[in-house]
């Protein structure tokens, strides 16, 4: 018996190829997509953490210039709390914002935010120049009775085409009392 050549060959037919490179192709996409929506959380986890800093520094900034104004009259702690009332009103009444770089007054704000910039000393602040950011910080406060003041720090960014926000919420008090 006579036996061709062909029968006796082993190999793969080009139906087996491509099944084998469309298997590949697949597990390759798979990787390729985990890795872009890694680094796409890996973006959005890091502008969460840094608005949560900007905003709980809203916060810090506003007990700072508090302390100052309560402490800049020793002899008399209530004129300092009422100059701070005073000079904070239009925080009341509208937004403002503090800067890291400049505590010594709130700076008023536009409907939409004080935009934030990146300096070249490292601070986030909202007068000067530096590198715009996706970062806007309000601060409101709410006064309740004449010894405490609510602080709203809210700071918004753009993330694709979705706003975000995150809002840190604190009330600071007259601490300072007199014997």
């Amino acid at each position: 018996m006579r036996q061709s050549i062909f029968n006796n060959e082993k190999g793969f037919t080009i139906v087996e190829t491509l099944i084998a490179l469309t298997i590949f192709s697949i597990a390759v996409a798979g990787i390729i997509t985990v890795t872009v929506q890694g680094g796409t959380s890996t973006t959005a986890t890091r502008n969460r953490m840094v608005a949560n800093y900007l905003a709980q520094e809203g916060i810090e900034l506003m007990r700072g210039y508090r302390d100052s104004s309560v402490l800049a009259t020793p002899g008399d702690a209530s004129l300092g709390w009422n100059n701070f009332v005073s000079s904070v009103s239009g925080c009341v009444a509208s937004q403002c914002n503090m800067n890291a770089t400049n505590p010594s007054a709130p700076v008023g704000c536009a409907s939409t935010g004080c935009p934030l910039v990146y300096t070249a000393s490292g601070f986030y602040t909202s007068v000067g120049t530096g590198t715009a950011t996706p970062y806007s910080r309000k601060i409101n406060l709410a006064s309740y009775g004449s010894n405490e003041i609510e602080i709203l720090s809210t700071v918004t960014w753009k993330e694709g085409s979705a706003d975000r926000t995150i809002t840190v919420q604190e009330s600071i008090f007259n601490w300072y009392e007199t014997i």
